[in-house]
Order: C-alpha cells, then structure tokens, then sequence
C-alpha cells in the first residue's frame, strides 16, 4: 500500500493541462498523484485531492492570479510548466472529499471504529469475539493491500484514511489472514473450541471453521 504523509505532501499537475481543464469550463477533480480527471470521471480507488466546480478563463486576470484565486487554501505555486499545490492546508476538506471512498478512517483518539463497506464491516464485526482488533486488521491491509493510506502525523496528532484499489479482493483477503489466524489461536490453545459462548460460536461459524 502506497503511503503518504500529508505533511510533507506536494501535489504537482501539468499547467497546460490544467488550463485546458479550465478553458473548457469543465468541473474537474486532482489525485494524489497529480492527475487531472474532468467532469467526475475519477475513479473510486483514487484519493481527490482537489474538486472543481466549473471554472471560468478571465482575460483580465493574469495565469498565476487565476490560479490563487482556484486553489485558495491549497498555497498553490507555478514553477515553470508545472502547478505546485501544498495539500495539508485543506486537511480537513480532502477528509471530506474522501468520505465515500475511504475503507476506514483512523482517529488520533478513537482509532478504527468502522469499516465503511458492509462487507468488510461483518468481517471485523465478527471478529472481535475472537479477541482479534480493527487495530490488528487495519494494519493487516495497510502491510499487505493494494490502495492509498494518506495521513496527518506531526509526531504530537495523527489521523488518516485508506482507500482501497479493489475491495473485493481486499475482502478475500481478509478472509483468509483471518482464517488463518484463528487457526493459529487454536492451535496455541488460545481459544479453546469446548469452552465458547454463543457470539464466538456465530463467529467461528461466519469463518466457517468447525
């Protein structure tokens, strides 16, 4: 899984491209990695930076004015042929942007407390009787998953989120370290299968292990 730090993060796009996108009156979204996508074609495994409502070329304004103006917030630089944008100001915007792509969000305080896809949300639900954590999960898929954890740590906060290339696959994935897993607790006897209660019982039976 690709990592980012949103402190030391610097977004770089093509200035023609971005001028084009402009011109055309075209509403356009940024990625991480720079990517200009226009009129919501970005796709759902891309963390947006940066999301335009339709933008307007004035003949007055000179090219670095216009592009303050655009990316108020994001301390935008035009160096050569290439627009510079500096994403940690809009922290809290690009949170907002993300919210119904990202897998998890990660709280400095409260840490995981849901996965936002059902399918990977029953699995850690049933889970947690088997004394395994969202905590153990999550750092599962960011060490082993492909997809984007983009995240604030200046070593005093932290807090972040992960967007997934493909959730099916991180789902059979899951299922299997999971599996495993609890294979590997039975065997070191830290869950005893004579002595469980009715939840680790409807959780062994979700893992179909007998």
């Amino acid at each position: 899984m690709k990592e980012y730090n949103i402190k030391d993060l610097k977004i770089k796009i093509d200035l023609s491209n971005l001028l084009n996108a402009i011109k055309l009156k075209n509403s356009f979204d940024i990625d991480i990695d720079g990517n200009i996508h226009l009129n919501n074609t970005i796709p759902s495994n891309k963390i947006i930076i940066y999301s335009s409502s339709e933008h307007s070329i004035s003949e007055v304004l000179d090219i670095k004015t216009q592009v303050k103006n655009i990316f108020d917030g994001y301390k935008p630089e035009i160096l050569g042929n290439t627009c510079v944008l500096t994403p940690l100001p809009s922290w809290m915007h690009i949170l907002d942007l993300n919210k119904k792509t990202m897998l998890y969000f990660d709280h400095q305080t409260d840490g995981v407390e849901i996965f936002e896809f059902k399918d990977i949300e029953n699995i850690g639900w049933n889970a947690i009787p088997l004394d395994i954590t969202y905590r153990e999960i999550c750092t599962y898929i960011e060490k082993n998953c492909e997809g984007t954890f983009l995240f604030y740590d200046n070593t005093i906060h932290f807090n972040g989120f992960v967007v997934v290339d493909n959730v099916n696959v991180v789902k059979e994935q899951l299922l299997t370290f999971l599996c495993d897993l609890i294979a590997e607790k039975i065997n070191k006897k830290e869950l005893n299968l004579h002595d469980i209660d009715d939840d680790q019982q409807e959780s062994l039976e979700f893992f179909n292990i007998k």
